[in-house]
């Protein structure tokens, strides 16, 4: 599962950026959260957000999981 409490930053640069990086376990999510690779089962998950002057504001009571990763292919039948 993607790590909780995980420290997070904003340098200005949000819109170069293409993929988050976990450096803990080093799992890999695209710019919308969405899971790339690494150990973690689904995608980042999502809480709703406001701006109230210069705040952001993040609302823990509106919250959903992550999109599942995808499943490994299957393995093809012996011959």
């Amino acid at each position: 599962m993607p790590t909780s409490e995980l420290p997070a930053s904003y340098d200005g640069e949000l819109a170069e950026a293409t993929v988050f990086l976990n450096p803990c376990h080093g799992e890999q999510y695209d710019i919308l959260g969405r899971y790339i690779s690494g150990p973690s089962p689904r995608g980042l998950d999502r809480f709703g957000v406001s701006v109230e002057g210069d705040h952001l504001i993040v609302k823990l009571t509106e919250f959903s999981y992550g999109s599942p990763a995808p499943s490994p292919a299957p393995s093809p039948a012996p011959s």
